[in-house]
């Protein structure tokens, strides 16, 4: 086993990408993590997602560690720009949803939305 420093990357979560009619669906697994540990940043042709994954309280000493746990991180392109007004995320049963509208996509849709936990949902531009 080896120790990592606050800030090292010990993870990389599991991502689909579908696109679908202008828009692109992005399904993140984050199993166990709190909304509250997970930073959302969108840019023009991209999204980055990082965050922490608490290891869950063990009373004994553990003989096998497989969980994942500590710092995540994760950056995602996209092969066009996103309109990044329209963004939506939603978080249910450890899955991270987002629909990224492609930025054809300006004149239709709800402005960016976080639905179910709150995220701390970011935009910046590259």
């Amino acid at each position: 086993m080896f120790l990592l420093r606050d800030g090292d990357i010990s993870w990389t979560p599991a991502v689909d990408v579908c696109e679908r009619k202008n828009q692109w669906l992005v399904y993140i697994e984050l199993p166990g993590v709190s909304s509250d540990e997970i930073d959302l940043i969108v840019y023009p042709e991209s999204v980055l997602i990082k965050g922490t994954k608490t290891p869950p309280v063990m009373e004994l000493s553990a003989e096998r560690i497989k969980i994942n746990t500590g710092c995540f991180h994760r950056e995602i392109h996209i092969p066009g720009r996103i309109c990044m007004a329209f963004v939506t995320a939603s978080m249910k049963n450890g899955v991270l949803s987002l629909i990224l509208p492609a930025e054809e996509q300006a004149s239709v849709g709800i402005p960016a939305a976080v639905q179910g936990n709150k995220l701390r949902l970011k935009k910046e531009i590259k």
